[in-house]
């Protein structure tokens, strides 16, 4: 019985260590996901409240594409069934499928009866916003043929779209084919500008192409840049090396910048680990290049000597 006081505690904080280690604090990134995500429903909630359901799949889309990311670049690193995830998943499906349920659930904005003269000003006015729309998509689409993001061009097209229903509420039917037809113009425009980006950033240079990391957290794809551009000196030092008279002289140099792009990309492995997709295309590329590089120096170091 007089040892019992002293087992107690040692219990205790057994219990209490198991406990943190299966509901451990979620990292700053991970938050910042599930913040945008919880705005983005804020967002699709609000809309349906206020008879824009048609506009609200668009915020699913964004806070689902964030609970996604979770799990693609940070797996391994939290606790998949932690509470704030598994209520955001939930928040997720519960609006998703209120959304599916569409009439039943979410009320229609009945259209009101206007003179012929009305009628006429708001189509006028709705196709004023389709052209302009129209001409947001073409920047777009030029966009997505070079592999390059428009997406002031494209947040802009939203807008236009988004405010036929904001200024013409109840005076047009939600279901006007030009209006529908519209729409899946800004997804299509969408899908290829994100179909051009992923095809270039298989190929153009990390560090003349930031593009290819603005869908990792951003001191991530900073520091994966940073890498890139170790190993773009390494590269303008080793063509240099090739043209010279003297290559011999450069052994040093491309020993001292292939040690440091190698240690930068340790780092970010180390620093990242279970955080990030590694099959990321901009990830690829570095390491890519980084075992080419190495191949590269080692033939010029057997052809001009080592520096010892």
């Amino acid at each position: 019985m007089k040892r019992f006081p002293m087992i107690t505690p040692f219990l205790v904080m057994l219990v209490l260590n198991l406990n943190t280690a299966f509901t451990q604090d979620l990292n700053s990134d991970i938050i910042h996901r599930v913040n945008a995500a919880n705005l983005e429903l804020d967002k699709a909630e609000e809309q349906i409240r206020t008879g824009k359901a048609e506009l609200a799949p668009y915020k699913l889309k964004g806070a689902q594409k964030e609970y996604n990311n979770i799990f693609n670049y940070y797996k391994g690193s939290f606790d998949p069934n932690h509470p704030t995830l598994l209520k955001l998943k939930e928040r997720i499906e519960r609006i998703s499928r209120q959304l599916s349920q569409g009439t039943k659930k979410i009320p229609k904005t009945p259209v009101q009866k206007l003179s012929a003269d009305e009628q006429r000003d708001i189509r006028a006015d709705i196709h004023r916003r389709i052209d302009a729309t129209d001409r947001e998509l073409v920047r777009v689409n030029q966009a997505a043929v070079k592999g390059e993001r428009a997406m002031g061009s494209l947040e802009a097209a939203k807008r236009q779209y988004k405010n036929i229903f904001t200024y013409y509420k109840g005076k047009f039917d939600p279901a006007d084919p030009e209006v529908a037809a519209l729409k899946k113009r800004i997804d299509d425009a969408e899908q290829a500008m994100n179909i051009g980006s992923a095809k270039k950033n298989i190929t153009a240079p990390l560090e003349s192409n930031s593009g290819a990391v603005e869908d990792l957290p951003k001191n991530m794809g900073q520091d994966l840049i940073s890498v890139s551009l170790s190993l773009r000196s390494l590269e303008d030092r080793l063509d240099t090396a090739n043209n010279s008279g003297f290559p011999d002289s450069y052994l040093y140099g491309l020993e001292y910048d292939l040690h440091s792009a190698s240690d930068k990309f340790k780092r970010f492995n180390e620093s990242y680990k279970g955080r990030f997709d590694s099959n990321h295309a901009a990830y690829k590329q570095v390491e890519k290049r980084l075992k080419e590089d190495r191949a590269a120096v080692s033939a010029f170091e057997a052809k001009f000597g080592s520096k010892k």
